[in-house]
């Protein structure tokens, strides 16, 4: 994936609730996937890290429930 893990349970994450709410939208969950991929050699791992965990609540926003 990400080679971040905090990258992978946020893409992970998208792509459970994708799976259970939208199946139409598991396509956002790879797009996300490669947009990290992309800059995870040119961004600290760290720096990365707190990118994705910022997105965190953005993603959970987009489902009507949490999928666990």
């Amino acid at each position: 994936m990400t080679l971040v893990a905090e990258c992978d349970e946020l893409v992970q994450q998208y792509r459970r609730c994708a799976a259970r709410f939208a199946p139409q939208e598991l396509l956002g969950a790879y797009a996300l996937a490669k947009q990290v991929s992309d800059q995870h050699g040119t961004i600290a791992d760290s720096a990365l890290a707190q990118q994705c965990l910022a997105l965190q609540p953005k993603v959970e926003g987009l489902w009507p429930e949490p999928c666990e």
